[in-house]
């Protein structure tokens, strides 16, 4: 009984201090007297990560119209094969009628063939979205996005029919067989 008095003290002596009137609502002053306050501690740090979370977006923003594109024109290095000529004989034909045709050796050389790494990624599928970071590879059975390193190739870009992957300054451009279309 002895603490219901103590608090019952207590309670006046705060209302007296703040000059607030006595009533005889005591249940209800008890109950009252710090919530107030509480519901009023939140709004501080909301609007501090409110702020913050602004401020984020406005960065990402800034930095990803920063970024330069991916090249466009990407090559496939050629073998080192060497360039032996081959000699055709034959009569080249002038497209004007009144010249006389000419008979003389002609050297074409082979086209270069390109030797790919044994160990190049397989694509096996693409999602493709118009939103960059929603685009997906398949790539050896695992969906990748772009800026993923798989295997020590690095993935630049998905296009909606290739992708493109890097490795050692060398680029190269995957396409899906045509039995996975």
């Amino acid at each position: 009984m002895s603490s219901i008095l103590d608090a019952l003290r207590k309670l006046e002596k705060e209302k007296t201090e703040r000059g607030e009137m006595l009533s005889t609502a005591v249940a209800g002053d008890i109950l009252r007297t710090d919530h107030g306050r509480r519901r009023r501690q939140w709004l501080l740090p909301a609007f501090l990560f409110l702020i913050l979370m602004l401020l984020l977006v406005a960065v990402l923003l800034l930095v990803s119209a920063t970024q330069s594109p991916l090249p466009v024109s990407l090559s496939v290095s050629p073998s080192p094969a060497p360039a032996t000529p081959t000699t055709i004989v034959g009569p080249v034909t002038s497209p004007i009628s009144d010249v006389p045709s000419v008979t003389r050796p002609v050297f074409v050389s082979p086209p270069a063939v390109a030797v790919l790494p044994a160990n190049l990624p397989v694509l096996t599928g693409i999602v493709y979205q118009s939103d960059r970071q929603s685009r997906i590879a398949i790539l050896n059975d695992l969906p990748v996005m772009e800026a993923t390193v798989i295997d020590g190739y690095h993935l630049q870009r998905i296009n909606p029919d290739h992708v493109i992957v890097e490795r050692d300054g060398q680029f190269y451009t995957l396409r899906m067989s045509p039995s996975n279309n």
